[in-house]
């Protein structure tokens, strides 16, 4: 990426409004923010010092470090490094690494060593591997997080010298030698100064002597709030909180366009502040130019969009060829590949995964919508919805019957016929059912003629078999004269048709699944019917028990309604209506 110092960070943050700014600022709780004007894309944060997301834990830190091998802890930060790219983050709250200053300390699991170099060899060799596949280490809990117990009020002490030999060591030597491209900061206060707060750390430290510009977060802002303030962490170098609801604090100033200047004070009482500009400009850049070169940036991709569209349009039967590629817009280095995630091809067509071409030969027509997953360089997923189109090969005859015109005893006539699959293009073309079957008293002709006088009426589904051969050149039939086994090639496709036929009186066929459901819907209403009569009838014969049921809840008579009402929907209302009158009668 451009280096720190280069004019055209300035030229790129020109176009971001104060507003903008803050927000890279104020929202960064396991994520940094989104910035539609300059396409950031929101990135991803998971905790875990010595796993990531709860997806795998490793042994403790402190086992870890007494390895004393870092081509093993290279490799820990390579598998953690994946598992993020896997769940879908781009950043770790980890690993942790503070001194271990007693044993006592609540956390000492998490952290490396009592010994800051030893700890800082690990340490650089995690964060190197875990860095170098674009996930951001946000290293912590820099620094003296001695306790768990009121870390919130934690005061902590020591000499400069011990600082710099020891304590602080382990955080240099990840940040500068693994390539830590952030920390989260721990809740203590060296000698009353809070991290996040401190001058001489942030700036005089960090940044002057380390020249280190990773992004500093905060741990959690539950335990800030009391001990900080956003305005000052800025003004001392720091860059972001760690965004925790309802613990939050923003930002002062507010944009004045026609000063060109960031206000500050109270109403009545502003002033302009070009430190709060800057200071806020400064953190907000620290997080922009690691991000810019991390896996949240989406390899340059955020922007792409893949439009989709229409593959083409094919024939049943005939070779097609498309494409849903987008090697053109990808930069140098880049890789893609491609998958359809939702929908499917027609049978004969396929996606090649590696070069997003659409090819084959469709067995079956019709219009295919499916979605094509890209994965650009193993983790950057991008969808596009699309369609193909395939015309059917074969059409009936217009000069023939329709084929829902067959009536019983009436001559019928109908043809398949092709204008790609012809005996003017091929050898021999021939027709016949491979599944199901013609009316009685239908043929099926060799030529794709179905004739004949059907003598039963319903409705007849069946696919038809077309099988073409080509035609023979003058070197094949040369060389089959010769005993070479070239037969000619042969070509098979499907064709499904339904014919109705009428009965002789000219009624339209009844498909059996609707004549089964209107017979069992009157077998089931019949029984309802029937069961409503015996318990009328036990009713009457039982006065007590007519009684009780007029003082009951009227559920039963609503129930009868109901179903009446069924009855007279269903055509047979006055079936029910009979039995109920006759009932009435009886009870008066």
């Amino acid at each position: 990426g451009v280096e720190w110092d280069d004019p055209k960070w300035d030229e790129f943050l020109n176009q971001l409004t104060y507003d903008e700014l803050c927000t890279l600022v104020e929202f960064n709780g396991y994520c940094t923010p989104d910035v539609g004007s300059i396409e950031k894309a929101r990135s991803y944060d998971e905790d875990g010092p010595n796993n990531i997301g709860s997806s795998h834990c490793w042994p403790s830190e402190d086992l870890i470090a007494s390895t004393w091998n870092v081509e093993l802890a290279h490799k820990e930060g390579i598998v953690i490094a994946n598992l993020a790219l896997f769940i879908g983050d781009n950043g770790w709250y980890g690993p942790g690494m503070d001194t271990h200053r007693s044993p006592f300390s609540g956390r000492n699991n998490e952290y490396y060593s009592q010994d800051g170099i030893q700890g800082g060899y690990i340490a650089a060799a995690v964060v190197s591997a875990a860095e170098s596949r674009g996930i951001v280490c946000y290293v912590k809990h820099c620094l003296l997080n001695d306790q768990e117990t009121d870390r919130g009020v934690l005061f902590v002490w020591t000499t400069e010298q011990a600082l710099r030999e020891n304590y602080a060591k382990v955080f240099q030597m990840a940040l500068q030698e693994g390539g830590s491209s952030a920390a989260m900061t721990g809740y203590a206060r060296e000698a009353g100064f809070a991290n996040t707060s401190n001058y001489n750390l942030n700036t005089g430290l960090y940044i002057n002597e380390w020249d280190v510009r990773a992004y500093f977060v905060t741990d959690g802002y539950i335990g800030w709030q009391d001990n900080a303030d956003p305005d000052i962490m800025v003004r001392s170098g720091y860059q972001t909180e760690l965004y925790t609801t309802p613990y939050v604090e923003y930002l002062s100033g507010e944009w004045d366009a026609s000063k060109n200047m960031v206000m500050v004070g109270s109403a009545g009482a502003k002033i302009e502040s070009p430190t709060q500009w800057y200071a806020v400009r400064q953190a907000a850049k620290s997080v922009l130019f690691m991000q810019a070169t991390s896996s949240g940036n989406l390899n340059g991709y955020t922007g792409l969009t893949i439009a989709g569209g229409n593959i083409g349009t094919g024939t049943q039967g005939l070779d097609f060829s498309g494409s849903v590629a987008i090697a053109d817009k990808l930069t140098d280095g880049s890789n893609v590949s491609y998958a359809i995630s939702f929908g499917a091809l027609p049978a004969g067509v396929s996606l090649d995964k590696y070069t997003g071409q659409v090819s084959g030969t469709p067995t079956e027509s019709g219009e295919y919508q499916i979605t094509v997953t890209y994965t650009i360089d193993g983790y950057i997923t991008k969808d596009a919805n699309y369609t193909l189109s395939i015309e059917p090969a074969f059409k009936m005859d217009k000069n023939g019957d329709s084929l829902d015109a067959a009536k019983v005893g009436s001559d019928f006539m109908a043809r398949v016929t092709s204008e790609e699959f012809n005996t003017e293009k091929y050898e021999t073309v021939e027709y016949k059912v491979i599944e199901g079957a013609l009316p009685a008293g239908l043929e099926l002709a060799a030529d794709g003629t179905i004739s004949g006088t059907p003598t039963e009426s319903g409705i007849f589904n069946l696919v038809i078999r077309m099988t073409a051969t080509e035609k023979s050149s003058q070197e094949e039939s040369s060389s089959a004269g010769s005993g070479g086994n070239n037969a000619p090639a042969e070509k098979t496709l499907n064709y499904s048709m339904t014919i109705l036929v009428a009965d002789a009186e000219g009624n339209a066929p009844v498909a059996p699944n609707e004549s089964s459901n209107a017979s069992a819907d009157t077998s089931a209403l019949v029984n309802s019917i029937n069961s409503l009569s015996t318990r009328i009838s036990a009713l009457e014969n039982a006065p007590e028990a007519e009684a009780a049921a007029a003082a009951a809840p009227s559920g039963g008579s609503n129930a009868l309604g109901v179903i009446a009402l069924i009855v007279g929907i269903l055509g047979l209302g006055g079936a029910c209506y009979g039995i109920f009158a006759k009932k009435g009668k009886e009870s008066k």
